[in-house]
């Protein structure tokens, strides 16, 4: 997980007081606090035991709640990045997020499928606890952090992946969203799989910064699809990853091992295309940060990356030593 910030003052949390929820809760905890104490940026670094959340706050007379944007990926791996120590990936956009923010290295969510995942971020309540199953029932009166950020002044917007409620639910209005457009992926298109999600979010940008002009706080939700089976990107982004060929010393743990094993022959060319879809992925959040740049809204902006949870057993994603 990555984020941007800066920091001058410090709060810790320890992780025994939320580890029954999810760390997930810590950046809930992150988003509630740009509200109420108008923090400015933020920053988390983690340690075996501690979060330690710093925030940049702006003395009374000039504070400006942030925007705050959140991209949510599907079965990408914690090793899946080139800043996470993937050997063969090329991603320089969400590179230059870790070194210019902050990378998580202890960070779990709260399921290994999507729904239970996505329940976890946005109520911070485990999934487990519904009496009913989210995916098809909704959050059943919990609150969300789109509600409470609604409630305290935020645009908010959800713009791509949905699975966190019935069909019925993919609408304005929903968990307090104003804007939702629910949108699938494509996997053939030379721009990669989510080019639809990000220039509808980057098309919501401008149209919120016309409106507003930075004058109110902007949340969304920017959910890919990436790297969600099947992976089979256009042949024009794979050929830039033609002359890749495993080596298996490049990477550990016997969850990565085991899939060289059954894939064999096949290997080096389900290594391509996944490589493929990462760096089309990566090249269109490039393009919603440059939006941002563009807008004057970045130094105002909390941006968050992270993957709903690790890699799938039947796609190249590297869980960077993990078991899965």
């Amino acid at each position: 997980m990555l984020t941007n910030g800066c920091s001058l003052q410090a709060i810790s949390i320890n992780m025994t007081l939320v580890s029954r929820i999810s760390a997930l809760a810590v950046l809930s905890l992150l988003l509630l606090l740009s509200c109420v104490c108008s923090v400015s940026s933020a920053e988390i670094i983690s340690s075996d035991e501690d979060y330690l959340l710093l925030i940049n706050e702006q003395p009374p007379q000039q504070q400006r709640r942030p925007n705050i944007i959140f991209i949510f990926q599907d079965d990408l791996g914690l090793g899946d990045l080139g800043c996470y120590g993937h050997p063969y990936a090329k991603t320089p956009n969400l590179d230059r997020l870790a070194k210019e923010g902050s990378k998580f290295h202890n960070f779990h969510v709260s399921g290994v499928t999507c729904n239970p995942s996505r329940t976890g971020f946005m109520t911070s309540r485990h999934p487990a606890s519904f009496s009913n199953y989210p995916a098809s029932f909704g959050f059943q009166g919990v609150p969300t952090v789109t509600e409470l950020l609604k409630e305290n002044g935020y645009a908010t917007a959800h713009i791509g992946k949905w699975h966190i409620g019935p069909k019925s639910s993919e609408k304005n209005g929903t968990y307090g969203i104003d804007h939702v457009q629910v949108i699938g992926g494509r996997m053939d298109h030379p721009r990669g799989k989510d080019f639809k999600i990000y220039d509808s979010a980057v098309n919501y940008l401008k149209d919120h910064h016309k409106r507003y002009n930075n004058t109110k706080p902007l949340y969304m939700n920017v959910w890919g699809h990436a790297a969600h089976m099947d992976v089979k990107p256009a042949s024009s982004l794979v050929k830039k990853f033609s002359n890749v060929k495993v080596n298996r010393g490049d990477f550990i743990g016997s969850f990565m091992q085991s899939k060289f094993d059954r894939r064999g022959d096949k290997t080096n060319s389900m290594m391509r295309k996944y490589l493929a879809e990462t760096h089309a992925m990566d090249s269109l959040i490039g393009k919603l940060l440059d939006t941002l740049d563009d807008l004057g809204m970045a130094s105002n902006s909390i941006v968050v990356f992270s993957a709903d949870q690790g890699p799938s057993s039947g796609a190249m994603g590297y869980s960077g030593g993990l078991r899965g």
